[in-house]
C-alpha cells in the first residue's frame, strides 16, 4: 500500500489488494459501478485513488452476499441508511428462503441416493428372493402421461403398479411416489398418502428396459406357479433415467405379492 494517501493505485495493485482478477475491475468499470479516478490518455491505464477502496470494499461485500450488478448499482445510488438497511434485511430474508429451498433439494438428492444404495445392497441382478415387505406408504401419481408435471414425482423414488386386466390379458400401469418415511409430508400430499400392507413377495431384480418387465412378470408366474402369486405386481424403479442414460441398464425390483396366508411354510 502507498505511504502517501494521495498516491494512486494501478489496476494490478488494486486487484491484488482485494484478491480480484484485473478483468473484474475492467468489468466494474464497464458497468459503471466502479470507475478509475484517472485514465492515462496515452496508454489508457486506469488509476484509482486511495479513498476509492471503500467503495470497492462495499462492492465486494455486496457481491459476497449475492447481489447482482444491477442490485449493486441501485444500492450505490441510494445513500439513505434506512433504505440500504431495508435492502439488506430483504436480502437476508431471500437468503434464508433460498437456504430452506436448497435444504429441500438436498433432501431429494439424499433420499434418492440412500434408496439406491440400500436397494442395490440387498439385491443382485437376476436374483429371485422370497421376502417379507413391510407396510409402506406411497402417493398415487396416476398413469405415465400425468406424472411429469407433478412435483412429488421428482421428490421420491417411483413405484410402478402393474394391474392385470383379465379380459384384455394385459397390464394397466399406474405410478406412485414411494415414501420410505412419512416424515416431512404435509398439506395436500399428506391427504393423498396411501398404504401397501405388510406382505410376502416374490422379488426379482430386473435389469433392462421397462418394456421388458411385463414379459418377465409372466415368466415368473409360470416358473413359480406353485406359489399363490397375485396377478398384480409392484415394481420399484432403482436405477432409472435420473441416473442412467441407457434404458438397457435400468434396474428395477419386481415384487409379486404372495396371497397364500399360510406362507412362509411353503418353499420355493
Amino acid at each position: 500500500m502507498k505511504n502517501n494517501i494521495q498516491n494512486c493505485f494501478c489496476t494490478g495493485e488494486l486487484a491484488k489488494m482485494f484478491n480480484l482478477n484485473k478483468q473484474t475491475l475492467f468489468y466494474y468499470d464497464k458497468e459503471g459501478i466502479f470507475q478509475p479516478e484517472y485514465r492515462n490518455p496515452n496508454n489508457g491505464y486506469r488509476m484509482y485513488k486511495f479513498n476509492q477502496i471503500y467503495r470497492l470494499a462495499l462492492i465486494c461485500y455486496l457481491r459476497k452476499i449475492g447481489f447482482s450488478i444491477d442490485q449493486i448499482r441501485d444500492y450505490l445510488n441510494d445513500s439513505s441508511v434506512e433504505s440500504n438497511a431495508r435492502i439488506l434485511r430483504k436480502k437476508s430474508e431471500d437468503i434464508r428462503k433460498n437456504y430452506q429451498e436448497f435444504l429441500k433439494l438436498d433432501d431429494i438428492i439424499q433420499r434418492k441416493l440412500l434408496f439406491v444404495q440400500r436397494k442395490l445392497a440387498e439385491l443382485s441382478i437376476g436374483e429371485v428372493q422370497i421376502k417379507q415387505h413391510p407396510r409402506c406408504a406411497y402417493i398415487p401419481l396416476g398413469q405415465e402421461v400425468s406424472i411429469y408435471n407433478k412435483e412429488v414425482f421428482y421428490s421420491y423414488p417411483t413405484i410402478a403398479f402393474y394391474q392385470y386386466d383379465t379380459k384384455a390379458d394385459q397390464y394397466e400401469v399406474t405410478f406412485g411416489a414411494y415414501l420410505e418415511s412419512e416424515y416431512g409430508i404435509g398439506g395436500e400430499d399428506l391427504d393423498k398418502v396411501r398404504y401397501i400392507s405388510e406382505h410376502w413377495v416374490l422379488s426379482y431384480c430386473w435389469k433392462g428396459k421397462y418394456s421388458g418387465i411385463e414379459q418377465k412378470v409372466r415368466e415368473l408366474h409360470k416358473e413359480y406357479n406353485h406359489l399363490s402369486l397375485s396377478a398384480n405386481s409392484y415394481n420399484f424403479n432403482i436405477i432409472d433415467q435420473f441416473l442412467e442414460k441407457d434404458e438397457n441398464q435400468y434396474v428395477t425390483e419386481i415384487q409379486i405379492p404372495i396371497l397364500d396366508e399360510s406362507f412362509p411354510v411353503q418353499k420355493m
